[in-house]
């Protein structure tokens, strides 16, 4: 089955990521005006969904390189926090008449302390292929499994390969979701109503092109900006769903908006729970894991592997 295209206007040039808003998103921001997203929505700029044909060709092509892809992104993932280190679009469906983004500290407590469980876990794994460590995408399902309070599943902390692994991993409870790719996962709660988007986001390469599998120069856009303009309201805990080097990694973003300013935590399968904040750094983390993944499999296979990024954001019903 060959993929659905959709044709797309050339993004704008790359910016500053001081001037990545424009004066309307501005005033968006401060109005807190929901009419703006239907608005910009529709002006053709975006894809909007994934074709069903294209997500199935997508999910195929990453599944070649999946077990290499998954190892090269624990190494990259494990680096993050040892080193300093686009404008939106929302796809919308709702089965509700009202759903909030505001989660509570009590429900962000209880997803951490999975997370902190897991890291546990990791740590005490007597071999050396982390057996009992969950991989990103089983990760981001016990955390959503807990946080969106979804039906759950027993499930691997690992995919169990006989030939590599010495023993079957450990079982974690997760949300009933596919552990194919973060893509796939975040796309069912879009269905569901539990989610909205996907925002896109691009590198470009030398040439100041969209970078594809070349090699990523800079990120095009901010997903920093993109998440601070969708956690508006004081007294909130947000989250988002993080999708990077086209699926390959799976991010669980938690945004802290309880006190005076906001606060952005990055967990995967190789944080402690709130032990990296990426407020301030966002964008160059992404940068800095997108291009060191991108030059691993480059280094391995002799080619590159696309660099898209996706964002959601997370909601509940009201």
């Amino acid at each position: 089955m060959s993929p659905t295209f959709r044709l797309v206007p050339d993004p704008a040039p790359l910016i500053e990521p001081e001037a990545d808003l424009t004066e309307a998103e501005w005033e968006y921001l401060a109005d807190g005006n929901e009419d703006f997203d239907r608005e910009f929505e529709s002006d053709g700029e975006f894809e909007g969904e994934f074709d069903d044909e294209f997500e199935e060709d997508l999910e195929d092509e990453i599944d070649e390189f999946e077990n290499e892809t998954d190892e090269d992104a624990e190494r990259v993932s494990a680096a993050l926090g040892t080193r300093p280190t686009a404008q939106e679009d929302e796809y919308q469906t709702s089965r509700r008449s009202r759903w909030t983004p505001c989660f509570t500290p009590d429900e962000v407590a209880k997803t951490v302390r999975l997370y902190e469980e897991n890291d546990t876990a990791g740590a005490a794994d007597p071999s050396d292929v982390r057996v009992d460590r969950a991989s990103c995408i089983v990760m981001l399902n016990v955390g959503l499994g807990r946080l969106l309070a979804l039906p759950t599943v027993d499930h691997p902390a690992r995919t169990y390969q006989p030939d590599r692994m010495p023993r079957r991993p450990r079982m974690v409870r997760m949300g009933a979701l596919s552990t194919h790719t973060v893509d796939s996962a975040l796309n069912q709660l879009v269905r569901q109503g539990r989610a909205t988007g996907p925002l896109r986001f691009n590198f470009v390469d030398s040439r100041g092109g969209r970078a594809g599998t070349r090699a990523p120069v800079a990120l095009r856009g901010s997903v920093r900006a993109a998440v601070i303009r969708r956690s508006p309201t004081r007294g909130c805990w947000y989250a988002f769903g993080l999708s990077l080097v086209n699926a390959t990694h799976s991010v669980l973003l938690l945004v802290d908006f309880t006190g005076p300013s906001r606060r952005i935590f990055w967990l995967d399968q190789n944080r402690r729970g709130l032990n990296l904040d990426v407020t301030s750094n966002l964008d160059d983390v992404i940068t800095t894991f997108t291009k060191d993944l991108w030059r691993q499999k480059q280094e391995k296979k002799g080619i590159g592997v696309k660099t898209s990024i996706r964002l959601w954001r997370l909601r509940k019903p009201a």
